[in-house]
């Protein structure tokens, strides 16, 4: 007998704020990813740091606010107390976030309860502190508030395995642009862009041996060094190139350093990372959150062209990027369980792989970024996901909906025939089902 499944979900990931911020709390979930007011939250905004005078702040975070960005990273310690407040407040009422520097535990208590608080920065530039020096930063940091989570960022690859216990979340410096300075690492691959997937690379290696939830995020280069001759600032395209090489890699947030830096002015950085928000939050944000990562292997290519795909839902999300600057051809050979067709996922950009059986092959042009959608046959059994760990809750039936691997998220309380269930549960296509079951968002 033939049977009808009929499902309507609501996803309702939060990528950016929820229109209330009701209260000033921050975390990192177990499973690895930033929440701001209990949500999932995926990090696009800038470095601002001694940004000088409030309305200096004030007009940059309104400009972050207006072009959807919502996170802004701040040095806490100019200006007084009344100062600090207002730039909290505007931030509130223009929907960013923010991370806070050079704050003394003493001092937490003047923004402690804003809305607009995000993170406690204990040590930018880790790498110039031991790693004790980092643990006494951050056991004072959790002493004096443990509602928010501490940041920290890592301009080299030395003591990771030290500086990931004591940081809910730390970003990767990657500024090699023109050259790689052999001062900030021993990395020496090339060309030297590809740093960018070395380093987040290398925290998110730390991050699995000390069994950390730690969140990764990408500090890109968005500024000219300016101190020898040749120096330049980066292109948007060699931007674009790192930010997704990280996003590969596993990085959950963009916090690209700095904003006075370059990208006041320079409107082909600014341009770019505009166009990244809206490519992160508008679409990929979830995906990136919540779905199943696995690195794919570019034959004749490794360091040099880096790929991944995201198992989301029904769908599996493909992100190609090549470092070079000439054009390769490719074969990527996705999970099993896809199916025709492919798309690419945002029509500006490039394209032209093709699929076969699970074999995407194609060329990506000098420098390129590529990105598509598939669809899978694959199926996910119902509770104990290690990658979302809630089960629906003892008070709702066990279940069974058309969409194979939809998850239900942490942001909404569903009903199924009117019963009430939590969120966060799993749920695959049972063969055996015949009844149908119609999963919608009930009022909490």
């Amino acid at each position: 007998m033939k049977k009808i499944i009929n499902l309507i979900a609501l996803t309702a990931i939060v990528t950016g704020l929820a229109a209330s911020m009701v209260n000033a709390t921050s975390s990192i979930d177990p499973a690895g990813f930033m929440r701001a007011e209990g949500q999932p939250f995926f990090m696009v905004g800038f470095y601002f740091e001694h940004g000088g005078s409030v309305q200096n702040h004030v007009t940059v975070i309104k400009r972050l606010s207006g072009a959807g960005f919502n996170t802004i990273f701040i040095t806490g310690d100019e200006g007084t107390t009344a100062d600090l407040q207002r730039i909290f407040d505007t931030a509130q009422v223009c929907r960013i976030k923010v991370i806070v520097e050079n704050l003394q535990p003493a001092g937490y208590s003047a923004v402690v309860n804003k809305p607009a608080l995000l993170a406690w920065s204990i040590a930018t530039d880790v790498n110039n502190l031991t790693v004790d020096e980092l643990k006494a930063r951050y056991d004072a940091a959790r002493a004096a508030d443990t509602t928010h989570f501490t940041y920290t960022s890592a301009w080299n690859d030395q003591n990771l395995d030290g500086y990931i216990k004591y940081a809910g979340a730390i970003g990767a410096q990657t500024y090699p642009i023109p050259t790689l300075r052999t001062w900030m690492t021993t990395y020496s691959g090339s060309p030297d862009i590809t740093f960018a997937s070395y380093l987040v690379s290398k925290l998110m290696t730390a991050k699995t041996t000390a069994g950390a939830a730690t969140v990764i995020t990408q500090e890109t280069q968005a500024f000219n060094w300016n101190r020898q001759a040749g120096d330049r600032a980066p292109t948007g395209t060699e931007v674009d190139n790192m930010n997704y090489q990280a996003i590969i890699a596993g990085a959950k947030g963009l916090l690209p350093y700095t904003y006075s830096g370059c990208c006041a002015a320079n409107s082909d950085i600014w341009n770019m990372l505009v166009k990244h928000r809206g490519e992160m939050l508008d679409t990929l944000a979830p995906v990136l959150l919540l779905g199943k990562r696995t690195a794919l292997t570019v034959g004749g290519y490794a360091n040099k062209v880096f790929a991944a795909c995201w198992e989301y839902h029904d769908s599996v999300y493909v992100i190609a990027v090549n470092s070079l600057d000439q054009n390769v051809t490719v074969t990527l050979n996705l999970p099993a369980t896809v199916k025709s067709p492919v798309t690419k996922i945002f029509a500006s950009r490039s394209g032209g792989m093709t699929l076969s059986g699970s074999a995407l092959s194609g060329s990506i042009g000098a420098l390129g970024v590529q990105m598509y959608k598939t669809a899978t046959n694959s199926s996910t059994a119902l509770t104990k996901d290690p990658a979302w760990r809630r089960a629906v809750r003892n008070n709702a039936p066990q279940v069974s909906v058309g969409l194979p691997g939809l998850r239900m998220n942490d942001a909404t309380v569903y009903s199924i025939q009117g019963r009430r269930i939590g969120s966060g549960g799993l749920i695959r296509r049972d063969r055996a089902a015949a009844k149908i079951f119609v999963v919608v968002p009930k009022r909490r």
